[in-house]
């Protein structure tokens, strides 16, 4: 299965402030043969409704994207879909994924697929993707199909593109498990089994840390199969234990000997936040080897830099030992301390990870960046990197003449749970080019329910209230 995943929704964005409000969508595909060893392709879509926009249609919210495959040879088209996706019934403080399921009959060769896909509702939010890929079809020999990750399976009611072989499985587009989610469950089939000389063979699935060969502790399992044309393969493994890295499960047909028949594999990655644990002493950081990493070349004014912006996303204890390390200003322990985070918070690639926060804090210092505050310092800086990109933005200034500058940004729903949030900033003075924050419903914020009150009597006044700490 190949993946492609153009905004990853959660505090480490892939992309820089320029795309807060592109659609984040998430595309992957898998190949698979019919009993007659024709070969077809299946495609998956999945669209966060949040990143969409919402219309009022028949008395209730909905969003829709325009889609288009196209799937060619060279110059030559030999499949195409076009059509609108559309969500159910929604409502501002609920998210869910539009999900969409395509199958296209090819036959064995190389090609190219193009998706692109547009906001319905919003014409000026698209995108496209490409990939170059390869079918293949096997008659004469045991074969595997591509494997397909799933977020959840259960016996199908009713027809319709999520529907296969009875059972209404939705797939898992984005090979990437978060805390939240604690199994993996995955389909595949295994193809003509039925020119084994033996009635039966044996299915074995597992899952190992990319790169090795030592398979996980309690994630294997065994299933032994009658030969048939076609035999179908699913598996659930419990991954709460699993803790963070890049891994591979594989599939494999052996047969009474042992022997390995056809194999398959995909890559998936796992972030286990309760698996990791960041620095809390000084002794811990001398023994952090930061030789030949990405750290090592860094000077104090960058270290101070990307340093103190993982404040908005470490917790209390954390953000002790950044002051301390900031006022110390020991760069080897700054150093230390800058690699061990990324090593904790991104396993598979700590470099990347770092690549990838540092892309946004930039994007947020060329967007809030002041003569006196960094854009990560500033509370739009802020609450973008503690709480991601907001699902919509209310901004009010030109005009409402009678109130101070302000801002609405309202999320959807956030990572402790709470649904429909707001945050509302606003201009103390109309020329400042920094905004603060004067109120928000979010759990642990500041919460000030004459925020309207203050915003609009505030205009030819001249006073100047509150701060960072929310001192109103």
């Amino acid at each position: 299965m190949i993946w492609k995943y153009f905004i990853l929704v959660c505090v480490l964005s892939t992309f820089s402030l320029q795309s807060l409000f592109a659609i984040d969508f998430l595309f992957s595909y898998s190949s698979f043969q019919t009993p007659e060893n024709e070969a077809y392709l299946e495609t998956y879509i999945a669209i966060p409704s949040s990143s969409l926009k919402l219309v009022d249609k028949d008395g209730a919210k909905k969003a829709s994207v325009e889609i288009a495959i196209v799937i060619s040879q060279g110059e030559e088209v030999v499949a195409f879909d076009k059509y609108i996706l559309n969500s159910p019934e929604l409502n501002d403080s609920v998210s869910t994924n539009l999900l969409d399921v395509k199958r296209f009959p090819l036959k064995t060769g190389d090609y190219n697929i193009e998706v692109k896909y547009k906001d319905f509702n919003n014409q000026t939010d698209e995108g496209v993707y490409k990939e170059d890929f390869t079918i293949n079809t096997e008659k004469e020999k045991v074969c595997i199909s591509d494997i397909t990750l799933l977020e959840s399976v259960k016996k199908a009611e009713a027809e319709n593109d999520l529907v296969k072989n009875g059972l209404e499985m939705s797939p898992f587009v984005f090979p990437y498990y978060t805390n939240k989610f604690t199994n993996l469950k995955f389909y595949c089939e295994i193809y003509n089994s039925n020119t084994l000389e033996d009635s039966t063979f044996l299915v074995q699935y597992y899952v190992v840390p990319n790169g090795q060969i030592e398979i996980t502790n309690g994630l294997r399992r065994f299933k032994k199969d009658k030969i048939a044309p076609v035999n179908i393969v699913m598996g659930d493994f419990e991954i709460a234990d699993l803790e963070s890295g890049n891994y591979k499960l594989i599939v494999d047909v052996r047969n009474k000997q042992n022997e390995i028949l056809a194999q398959k594999n995909i890559l998936f990655h796992r972030n286990n936040a309760e698996k990791n644990s960041l620095v809390k002493t000084e002794e811990f950081l001398e023994s952090v080897n930061t030789e030949n990493s990405f750290v090592s070349k860094m000077t104090f004014e960058e270290l101070e830099y990307n340093i103190g912006s993982l404040e908005p996303i470490v917790d209390e204890n954390q953000t002790v030992v950044i002051n301390n390390l900031l006022e110390g200003k020991d760069v080897k322990l700054m150093k230390s301390y800058l690699y061990n985070f990324w090593q904790v918070t991104n396993p598979a690639d700590p470099e990347g990870g770092f690549i990838q926060y540092k892309n946004v804090v930039d994007g947020l210092e060329k967007q809030y960046g002041t003569m006196v505050k960094r854009g990560y310092e500033t509370w739009r800086g802020y609450v973008f990197l503690k709480y991601g990109k907001p699902s919509q933005v209310i901004a009010q200034a030109k005009f409402d003449p009678g109130a101070l500058p302000y801002e609405i940004w309202q999320y959807y729903s956030i990572a402790n749970g709470q649904s429909n949030v707001k945050f509302v900033f606003y201009n103390r003075d109309p020329g400042a080019a920094d905004m603060d924050l004067i109120h928000s419903d979010a759990r642990g914020e500041i919460s000030n329910n004459d925020w309207e009150q203050i915003i609009y009597s505030k205009v030819n006044s001249g006073e100047r209230h509150g701060s960072r700490t929310g001192d109103f």
